[in-house]
């Protein structure tokens, strides 16, 4: 199973193996506030072996997941401030504290019409 996550990473938190999908994929511009240009992959590693690198350059032979990284152009920069927004961890809490402040008085119309 192929999840497209491009909503979901940074909204709210989950567990890949508890979803038990085969692959994800999310992009890091939306809720996770990181740069355009990256994106997240996931595949599970019984799943990796129906996968084949698009672009033949040094390590395709790789038998590990390496192999789709070895395409020798890579967006450091991107990568990079990935990472720091991840080790950060702001993001999530952010769109959450959102999302309730937002949620509230929506709620609180909702619950109050006849049923």
């Amino acid at each position: 199973m192929a999840v497209d996550g491009a909503q979901t990473a940074g909204m709210f938190p989950f567990n890949l193996r508890e979803m038990g999908c085969d692959f994800y994929a999310a992009s890091s511009h939306k809720w996770l506030f990181s740069h355009k240009g990256v994106g997240i992959f996931y595949a599970r590693e019984d799943a990796q072996r129906h996968l084949r690198p698009l672009i033949v350059a040094n390590g395709y032979q790789d038998e590990s997941v390496r192999r789709f990284e070895n395409y020798n152009t890579r967006n450091l920069p991107e990568l990079l401030g990935l990472g720091v927004v991840r080790h950060l961890g702001q993001g999530e809490q952010v769109v959450q504290a959102r999302d309730a402040e937002a949620a509230g008085p929506l709620q609180e119309q909702v619950e109050q019409v006849p049923q």
